[in-house]
């Protein structure tokens, strides 16, 4: 009797424990994770239905057949502050530099994308690591209608621990654009796009994240008024772990997240050089259904600026503001991105 008693005890003990992990999986994926590309970033990632430059390859990679250059290169550089948590059970983030490369030629395309950066506290039971996740991908776009394009991207997810490759697994991301609305001073875009999850099933021992599957949908409108255009993208996407490999039972361990963004890109010339104006936000909620509902939410606002010149090279900046409630504690941080596109016709 003791015996089974002990055994029900051990077995609701390391239950909590495997969700509270997931729970911080998801809180710590979602709240450090980076928006790539800056253009997009500025309209707080609702880019999926626009999709329209080199980025498409993380957002839709059927965008790559919108509009393609010989060849387009982007750089991308940024920083995110600090954030910190007296909970040991909870990762941190130090200052770092993000940075994404993205290059297309034609309808083809690879990029490489830092998508976390994120320290454990030496008083966490791994002991202080920093580990770093990035995503190499390799993607094509082609057009099966004068109004309909698909893509596709082979993903590489990779985790460093202190500098040193640890892990990876591997993804597909199919893409699909569809040009609705197609006239001179008006236009309607859909994306839609689904990621597969890529689970380095490592997260309970060593709390390498891999990438959650994801299907999203967006919707981008395209206005031209005298000599400006609008952009204006609304997404929706859900984001979720079909299991998590390690855990000692074996049982598969769900959690979720959904995302809506909107975002406004104005450009307009003013003498020989192109500027554009973003604005964006954006709201995330986790809901996790092995576990009691948790206040793990956040919003984020954006603002982003670019300067086009002579067509061939860009320069682009963006802001973003988020808001956390984690759990009945608020922070509040900010990334600042910086990116360079150079296309070659």
């Amino acid at each position: 009797m003791f015996d089974q008693t002990l055994k029900l005890l051990s077995a609701r003990v390391l239950l909590s424990v495997v969700l509270g992990l997931v729970a911080n999986l998801a809180l710590a994926y979602e709240y450090n994770a980076t928006t790539p590309g800056t253009r997009a970033a500025g309209m707080a990632g609702a880019f999926i239905g626009q999709a329209d430059d080199a980025s498409a390859i993380f957002y839709n990679p059927a965008g790559l057949s919108l509009n393609a250059p010989d060849s387009e290169v982007a750089i991308n550089v940024g920083n995110a502050p600090s954030y910190s948590s007296d909970a040991p059970s909870e990762v941190t983030q130090d200052d770092f530099f993000v940075h994404w490369i993205s290059y297309r030629v034609n309808n083809y395309g690879f990029a490489y994308f830092q998508l976390q950066d994120y320290t454990l506290p030496a008083s966490s039971l791994e002991g202080a690591k920093n580990i770093k996740n990035s995503q190499w991908s390799v993607a094509g776009a082609w057009d099966v209608h004068d109004y309909i394009g698909l893509g596709a991207s082979f993903d590489m997810i990779a985790a460093s621990e202190d500098f040193i490759w640890e892990d990876n697994a591997f993804g597909f991301t199919f893409g699909l654009h569809s040009a609705l609305l197609n006239m001179r001073t008006v236009g309607l875009n859909a994306g839609l796009t689904y990621k597969t999850e890529a689970d380095f099933g490592t997260y309970t021992a060593d709390r390498y994240f891999g990438r959650p599957q994801s299907l999203a949908l967006g919707l981008n409108g395209r206005f031209n008024i005298a000599s400006a255009l609008l952009n204006l993208n609304y997404q929706i996407e859900t984001l979720a772990w079909d299991k998590i490999t390690s855990t000692p039972s074996g049982s598969s361990v769900i959690g979720q997240y959904e995302k809506s963004a909107f975002g406004l890109e104005v450009a307009m010339p003013i003498k020989n050089i192109n500027y554009a104006l973003r604005f964006g936000s954006a709201t995330a909620t986790e809901e996790t259904t092995l576990q009691k509902p948790q206040a793990y939410d956040y919003d984020s606002s954006t603002f982003g600026f670019g300067a086009n010149f002579s067509e061939n090279y860009t320069v682009d900046i963006a802001n973003e503001v988020r808001d956390y409630d984690l759990n009945g504690v608020t922070l509040s941080e900010t990334f600042i991105t910086v990116a360079l596109t150079v296309k070659m016709r």
